[in-house]
């Protein structure tokens, strides 16, 4: 889930001057539109679970320049369990019912083996509105019949 959040600032000048905005502090990928204040940042998995400051400060082109810094928090709710439902067939598709949080992508992975040696191989990635959702592993009654599905969550 990405987090927008527009700042916004005013000058008392007259004709009032240009105000620019930047990040004074903030998480790692956060952006800040130094023009109209807009901040955005899409929370990673290691961000679950954490309390994010945000300071951001607005600077006329006045002589001499003034500014202002504000902070604001956001805070990233802890990651919910995931849960993979085997659902069967369909026609020549295997599905699987997916439910969890909201906002993380979802890569749905397969090997033949749980032996160390054998890779996972991935076969979609989604970004869900809501959950739970399904996904259709195409071809499924192509590749051999004892296969081991993951859910990895995102980025």
């Amino acid at each position: 889930m990405r987090v927008i959040a527009t700042n916004t600032a005013t000058d008392a000048d007259l004709p009032a001057n240009t105000l620019t905005f930047s990040l004074v502090s903030g998480p790692p990928g956060a952006t800040l539109n130094p023009g109209t204040g807009q901040f955005t940042w899409r929370p990673g998995i290691a961000n679950a679970n954490t309390t994010n400051t945000i300071q951001v400060r607005v600077t006329d082109n006045g002589t001499p320049a003034l500014s202002d810094t504000r902070s604001f928090t956001i805070t990233v709710r802890p990651l919910t369990p995931v849960t993979l439902t085997s659902l069967g067939f369909s026609g020549a598709n295997y599905r699987v019912s997916i439910s969890g949080p909201v906002g993380p992508e979802y890569t749905l992975q397969t090997r033949g083996s749980l032996s160390p040696g054998q890779p996972w191989i991935s076969l979609t990635t989604t970004n869900p509105l809501a959950t739970p959702f399904q996904l259709d592993v195409i071809g499924a009654r192509a590749i051999p019949t004892n296969r081991f599905f993951r859910i990895l969550l995102g980025p």
